[in-house]
């Protein structure tokens, strides 16, 4: 609570240096009024406006920005810069919304029977397939439909969604379902398509991204076939009614997924209009085909018909009754880029299909408090600055993540001091299914505590650089579909030393053993971290530590695991010299200035690294852990040569454990363990 006070105050010192007006905005304002509490703007923008008049060059006085409660329909981009400093926007509950709303009367009853015997058989009789035409709601043509997933496709808006009673409803698919699991195997695949980890001749460092790999990607297209009588109506839907068909899911690994657009069917081959980023495999692919009329039989499913402008949508009649909400605005809500000494509070952000609402960059002192993030297509927040705090804040129903947030220099060890705290993240990374996380912090000296995240398909918290604090969450019901995986997860970087996770409670997660589901995961031999003072019950597995150097493990209570610990040496292993991730190893610790201070007084093990055994988990600890009532206490423990593996509790029953009030104790150990108080405060 010391920490909070502190981030508070500085906010109110410099926000409160120099008081001035405020001014006044209302759903039913005018931008012709003088922004006053009886005659308010109407929008964000001509507020901002009025403020920088109201001060010409002095951004030392302070402004406030007061928005009357109701919806806000975004149209643009409200664009903060150096001009806007120490200004509050005051919410009281108003929603920002890129959404339209879809009344009762745009929802027409499809009778054309070429439409209706689209539909398969065996649907529910009780449901009616509605349309809504793009010219009854205002709009000309859909925005591009894009890709999407972890699979290098880049940063694009989502596509537009349906929402009734605040949930998302589903595009429409086969297999049914939410998510990947439960999808289908080609019966042959005939074209793999390009596999950029092994195509070393057009990628040779594994750094192709975006349009450079969506590029590369056409030149060699997956096909494969399905051969099952569906098949048959699909390649109706794409050639003779312009569908646009798309294939989703797990292409080769379970870890990244991709959603790509069908090219071309033709008895029952199946072309795609470019590769996964990892080509297709047997192994784990697990598809499902989206949005097309032809799947739609279960309620609420709807299509997106581009070519016929318009929407498709299968409703019960009482859910035909009840208003929809279309997202649609594809840009940010607010755009905050060289400023500093801004705050919002009180705001709802919704329906946006923006790869992220709030974009902020190259800012210090910005914060948003008591906001709330709901039924956004991509991420809630992407933030690079200084001194950013995200607290008290909802993030539910994100397409992709809730906030990722980068600050401070790695060269000088210079801290950004960043910090997202006692805010919950629920039901996130819907729509891109991997690596889409609820906090990601990147940098030196971020602060993430007293979160709840739960919901996810993939990781909750994901962190890189040095020296971040990850303490005091709460984290359950991520991995829900993935393998290879970590509710707190970081990867392949000797350098990032520092981090300390800890005070932490991760339970009740997805996945499973076999499919390497961690509560925490240090991936690829990174190194540096310390976990200590963790609470871990009913996962998979408790902690992969994946070669790594100098990690320090203590004083975790681990429970009701299927296996508590792992420890390998893959650097000497499958992953030693030439393989790419041992190249990107070398490549991250050529780039720091390892030898210099203050990495050289600091963390001075780092420029011995390549004379050291550098592919080994050399001086790790892993000591004075309590693993109670686990399947195995270890997986593997290999390395004990330059690892430290013992003392621990080990193969402890369950009886050991005792949990009374918010207390956890291990009896026969000094362990003990507090609940924290984590998500929104009131």
């Amino acid at each position: 609570m010391k920490t909070t006070k502190l981030y508070l105050l500085g906010f109110v010192l410099i926000l409160g240096a120099c008081t001035s007006k405020e001014f006044h905005v209302a759903p039913d304002g005018s931008d012709n009024n003088p922004g006053t509490a009886g005659q308010p703007f109407a929008t964000l923008q001509q507020a901002r406006d009025a403020v920088r008049e109201a001060r010409g060059t002095n951004t030392k006085k302070h402004h406030t920005v007061v928005m009357a409660p109701g919806v806000y329909q975004i149209d643009a981009t409200l664009e903060l810069d150096e001009r806007d400093a120490n200004i509050t926007f005051k919410g009281n509950g108003a929603q920002l919304t890129g959404g339209i709303a879809i009344e009762q009367d745009q929802m027409h009853l499809v009778t054309d029977q070429e439409t209706l015997s689209r539909l398969p058989a065996g649907r529910d009789p009780g449901l009616q397939l509605y349309e809504i035409l793009l010219s009854d709601i205002g709009q000309m043509e859909f925005p591009v439909l894009n890709p999407r997933g972890m699979a290098g496709v880049g940063r694009l808006a989502a596509w537009p969604e349906l929402f009734q009673d605040g949930k998302p409803l589903p595009i429409a698919s086969w297999p049914n379902g939410i998510g990947y699991d439960g999808g289908f195997k080609p019966t042959e695949i005939i074209d793999a398509g390009l596999n950029i980890r092994t195509d070393t001749e057009y990628n040779p460092d594994n750094t192709l991204s975006g349009q450079a790999w969506m590029e590369y990607a056409q030149s060699r297209k997956i096909v494969f076939r399905f051969d099952d009588p569906r098949t048959d109506r699909w390649q109706e839907a794409l050639h003779t009614h312009q569908a646009e068909l798309w294939f989703g899911g797990h292409w080769n690994w379970d870890w990244v997924d991709d959603l790509i657009q069908v090219a071309a069917i033709s008895d029952r081959e199946i072309a795609m209009d470019r590769s996964h980023h990892y080509g297709m495999g047997m192994h784990y692919a697990n598809l499902k085909i989206f949005n097309l009329v032809e799947e739609m039989d279960i309620s609420g499913e709807y299509a997106l018909e581009p070519a016929n402008h318009r929407i498709l949508v299968l409703l019960s009649d009482e859910q035909a009754a009840q208003p929809l909400t279309l997202s649609w605005f594809g840009e940010a809500a607010v755009h905050v880029s060289d400023a500093s000494n801004i705050r919002f509070t009180g705001i709802a952000f919704t329906d946006f299909r923006s790869t992220e609402v709030v974009k902020i960059e190259n800012a210090s002192h910005i914060a948003f408090s008591h906001c709330r993030f709901e039924r956004n297509g991509g991420d809630g927040m992407l933030a690079d600055g200084m001194h950013l705090v995200v607290e008290d804040c909802l993030f539910s129903y994100m397409g992709a993540g809730g906030v990722t947030i980068a600050g401070g220099d790695r060269n000088s060890l210079t801290p950004g001091h960043n910090r997202v705290a006692y805010c919950e993240f629920a039901n996130f990374g819907r729509l891109k299914r991997t690596y889409a996380h609820g906090v990601q912090v990147t940098g030196v000296g971020a602060v993430v505590e007293n979160c709840l995240l739960h919901g996810a398909p993939h990781a909750a918290i994901n962190f890189g650089g040095n020296e971040h604090h990850i303490r005091y969450n709460e984290i359950h019901t991520v991995l829900t579909e993935t393998g290879d995986c970590g509710a707190i997860y970081g990867g392949r970087d000797w350098t990032s030393f520092g981090t300390e996770i800890y005070g932490n409670w991760i339970h009740s997660l997805g996945g499973s053993a076999d499919r390497w589901a961690n509560a925490v995961y240090l991936d690829d031999c990174l190194s540096g971290i310390i976990v200590r003072d963790n609470f871990i019950e009913k996962v998979a597995l408790g902690m992969l530590i994946g070669g790594g150097r100098y990690n320090e493990i203590t004083n975790n209570i681990l429970s009701d695991c299927v296996h508590a610990m792992h420890l390998d040496s893959r650097g000497t292993g499958w992953m030693k010299p030439p393989h790419e991730g041992f190249r990107t190893l070398e490549r991250r610790l050529k780039e720091l200035p390892v030898d210099q201070e203050p990495w050289a007084t600091r963390y001075p093990m780092l420029k011995e690294t390549l004379d050291n055994d550098p592919g080994k988990p050399v001086g790790t600890t892993i000591t004075n852990n309590a693993f109670v009532n686990c399947r195995e206490s270890w997986l593997s423990r290999e390395t004990s040569d330059v690892a430290t593996v013992s003392p621990n509790w080990e193969e402890l029953d369950a009886g050991a454990l005792t949990i009374d009030g918010n207390v956890v104790r291990v009896a026969g150990s000094p362990l003990e363990f507090t609940i924290p108080d984590t998500g929104v405060r009131k």
